[in-house]
């Protein structure tokens, strides 16, 4: 007897992911477990595509697997729309933690720097070393521990082994004798200054990142939050767009955007469809023809019937294609 699996798409943001190490990771810890049909993640957008079969392993686990790698799921979405939307807010906020990290660094390089010009004492120089070893590189410190526990490494491991470096040299070179009266200089600002450097990176990074992502979401973003209802009596009803069913008419008046994907049944006028065509020429269409969510009505108004919705329409599909474009890896990729 055939066994029929039941898989499941899900579309999981995750916060954490810093470089293609981190990827690689994930895609590793996965491939042991049974009832994964693959997963892929996209680097830019900090989501996971996963496809598993619901009979054999619950999403639970697989949020939990995430969170012993050492990353954060923020939630689980079927709909690309809303999962590009959480993916972005998690970019945002790390492009403002780096920011942070990265002013705070740069500030107490600098005053480490000239520290060693104006005589700053040694415990000085510590205590500001210290808090940038410390708070602006702990994201680095938390990725390699994490990296250690699953004995991989990444480029987490580079940052943290070099900063934390520079700091123990500088603590034997100030307060121990260590190296037998050799005439040495401590590092103070060296380990500062790269986890400086690196948190600017990540900064103009997460910005890239952000851009990129902003672009996919403003497709779906400038459709109209509210539409039209027509009762059966022909009573008009203002309702929000994300409550159209399928089979409900609409009222679309001139200048005004498609909600949904639907056709036309009363009315002819001319729709400006270059959002999908990039044709800036109006197209005439009337009772019985299809139009497009996002399609602009420049001419009369007209009532259609809602046949696709939310993550059926094509401006979705065209999110979710891009999106699967840069997660899943062609064959070749898979064996390097």
């Amino acid at each position: 007897m055939e066994i029929k699996h039941r898989f499941k798409k899900a579309i999981i943001p995750i916060e954490g992911i810093r470089c293609s190490s981190c990827i690689e990771n994930i895609e590793k810890a996965f491939k042991t477990m049974g009832g994964i049909d693959y997963i892929s993640l996209h680097l830019a957008s900090k989501t996971a595509i996963v496809k598993y079969d619901e009979d054999s392993i619950k999403i639970d686990k697989i949020l939990n697997k995430i969170k012993e790698l050492g990353y954060t799921p923020i939630s689980v979405m079927e709909n690309y729309i809303i999962g590009d939307e959480i993916s972005n807010l998690t970019i945002e906020k790390e492009k403002k933690l780096f920011f942070k990290k990265f002013l705070l660094a740069a500030i107490f390089s600098a005053a480490l720097f000239y520290g060693h010009f104006f005589n700053f004492s040694q415990y000085t120089l510590f205590l500001l070393s210290g808090f940038v070893w410390l708070y602006c590189g702990w994201h680095f410190h938390r990725g390699f521990f994490y990296s250690l526990k699953n004995k991989s490494a990444d480029m987490n491991t580079l940052v943290s082994l070099s900063s934390t470096t520079a700091f123990i040299y500088s603590c034997f070179v100030s307060f121990t004798d260590f190296f037998g009266g050799i005439n040495v200089h401590s590092q103070w600002h060296e380990g500062a200054m790269l986890i400086a450097f690196i948190n600017l990176g990540k900064y103009l990074e997460a910005m890239s990142k952000a851009k990129v992502g902003n672009a996919i979401v403003s497709m779906t973003k400038i459709l109209p939050k509210f539409s039209v209802l027509l009762a059966d009596n022909g009573e008009q009803k203002v309702i929000k767009s994300g409550d159209i069913k399928k089979g409900d008419r609409l009222l679309i008046k001139s200048g005004q955007q498609f909600p949904v994907d639907g056709r036309i049944v009363k009315g002819n006028t001319f729709f400006d469809e270059s959002i999908l065509t990039g044709e800036s020429v109006a197209v005439e269409k009337g009772e019985g023809d299809f139009v497009y969510a996002g399609c602009l009505n420049k001419g009369n108004p007209v009532e259609i019937i809602a046949e696709n919705i939310g993550s059926d329409i094509i401006l979705a599909k065209i999110a979710q294609l891009v999106r699967e474009s840069q997660s899943i890896k062609i064959n070749i990729q898979k064996k390097v």
